[in-house]
C-alpha cells in the first residue's frame, strides 16, 4: 500500500567504480535530476535527467502514461552534446586508431522518441561524426513479426578516415 506517489527532486548520486567489471578498469559515473512517479495515477516523469561518464554527458527527459495497464506508452527526449568519441573509448579499454586522427573526435546527437512495450519510435534524430551530420528518424513494431522502418540522410562522409591507420595490420580472427 505504501509509496503509491513518490518524488524526488535535485537527486544527484555520484559512483566511483573500480575492478576488471568495469570498463577501462575504473570509472566515475554521475547521475542528477528530477522524478516523480505516481501509481495512483499511472504517470511517471523524469525531467532534467543528466548522466555523465567517461568524458561523454547525456541529458533528457521522459513521460510515461498508462503505468497500471496494458496500454502504457513513454516520449521523451536525448540529447548528447558534442564529445570526444576516441577518448571516451581509451577511457574504457577500447583504445582505436584511425586513418585521419581527428576523426570520431566530435560526435554528438539529439533525438525525441515515444512509444510502448512493444514499439519505438525515434524522431528528429541528428547526429553530428566529426564533419558529417546524419538526420533522419527510424521506428520498430511488433516485436512477434517485427516491422522496422529507418529513413536517414548523410550530407557527406570521407568513410577513409574511419579504416585503420595505413600499413596497420588487420587483427587475426
Amino acid at each position: 500500500e505504501d509509496f503509491k506517489q513518490i518524488g524526488v527532486k535535485g537527486l544527484s548520486v555520484t559512483v566511483d567504480a573500480e575492478g576488471k567489471a568495469v570498463p577501462g578498469g575504473k570509472s566515475q559515473v554521475r547521475l542528477s535530476g528530477d522524478a516523480a512517479v505516481d501509481m495512483l495515477k499511472g504517470v511517471a516523469d523524469v525531467s532534467g535527467l543528466n548522466l555523465a561518464a567517461y568524458g561523454m554527458t547525456a541529458q533528457g527527459n521522459l513521460t510515461a502514461k498508462g503505468l497500471n495497464s496494458k496500454s502504457m506508452k513513454f516520449s521523451g527526449d536525448m540529447t548528447i552534446p558534442g564529445f570526444n568519441l576516441k577518448d571516451t573509448l581509451d577511457k574504457m579499454g577500447m583504445s582505436l586508431k584511425t586513418a585521419d586522427s581527428k576523426a570520431l573526435t566530435s560526435v554528438g546527437m539529439s533525438f525525441n522518441y515515444a512509444g510502448s512495450p512493444k514499439s519505438l519510435e525515434v524522431t528528429d534524430l541528428q547526429v553530428n561524426l566529426d564533419e558529417t551530420t546524419i538526420k533522419g528518424m527510424f521506428s520498430f513494431a511488433d516485436p512477434e513479426r517485427p516491422n522496422i522502418v529507418a529513413q536517414l540522410g548523410v550530407d557527406k562522409i570521407n568513410v577513409d578516415s574511419y579504416l585503420p591507420p595505413a600499413g596497420e595490420k588487420k587483427a587475426e580472427a
